[in-house]
């Protein structure tokens, strides 16, 4: 200190010198407390800091996560697929070999030939004018019916009834008032079923009624003809 103010602080009264002390000491707690201020508030920004840290760590721990689940959804989906694929490649192949081992099988190879009882090889257009017509209450769409009263086996006109009337996947009925019968033809597999049986009044005229008669009798028809009849 100068000595100027070395002497200018001697003069000063001893209740001056008190005071310049007390301003003294209340800028030094002042600036203490303001330092201690300045620290507390950089350690909540720092727990700020690291707690948005810790939340973006466990959001990319988690969308990591999603992302390696997500890869091995696709990779057993893709294991799925390949494994249908294989599946169906072998089915593909049984039934390739299934067939090339039965080119050589023929019809005949598979007649019970005990069982022909007839042939069906006579035309139907000679028999009746006739052509089937829907049926009421038919919720198939498939069902055809044809009504006749000829003293006649149908089954021998069978074939040729399908090849004039019948299409893919329909199934035909064949009316007879004379025999009061109802014939049933339904083709499947390359071969004519045909099943017999008993007419229920009215029948004709009603899905519902239609065919449910008492069995009389079952054919199956082949190519060429032949009448095997079936077991009941």
């Amino acid at each position: 200190m100068g000595d100027k103010k070395k002497k200018q602080w001697k003069d000063l009264k001893p209740i001056e010198k008190l005071i310049a002390y007390g301003i003294g000491a209340f800028i030094i707690v002042a600036i203490i407390a303001g330092l201690s201020g300045a620290f507390d508030e950089t350690e909540e920004e720092k727990e700020e800091r690291e707690e948005r840290q810790e939340q973006r760590e466990q959001a990319s721990a988690e969308k990591k996560k999603a992302k390696e689940e997500e890869k091995e959804k696709k990779e057993a989906e893709k294991e799925k697929e390949v494994s249908a694929e294989n599946k169906e490649e072998t089915e593909t192949k049984s039934e390739e070999k299934d067939t090339s081992d039965g080119d050589d099988i023929t019809w005949d190879d598979l007649k019970d030939k005990d069982k022909i009882v007839g042939k069906s090889d006579k035309d139907f257009k000679e028999l009746t004018k006739s052509k089937p017509s829907d049926v009421r209450n038919d919720v198939t769409g498939n069902w055809r019916v044809v009504t006749m009263s000829e003293s006649v086996d149908v089954t021998e006109y069978a074939l040729s009834y399908q090849d004039l009337h019948m299409k893919e996947d329909e199934v035909h009925f064949i009316v007879n008032f004379n025999y009061n019968t109802t014939t049933w033809l339904n083709y499947m597999g390359g071969l004519l079923y045909v099943e017999t049986r008993e007419r229920v009044d009215k029948e004709e005229h009603d899905a519902n009624k239609l065919g449910t008669g008492m069995t009389l009798k079952n054919y199956r028809i082949y190519p060429d003809g032949d009448i095997e009849e079936l077991e009941e």
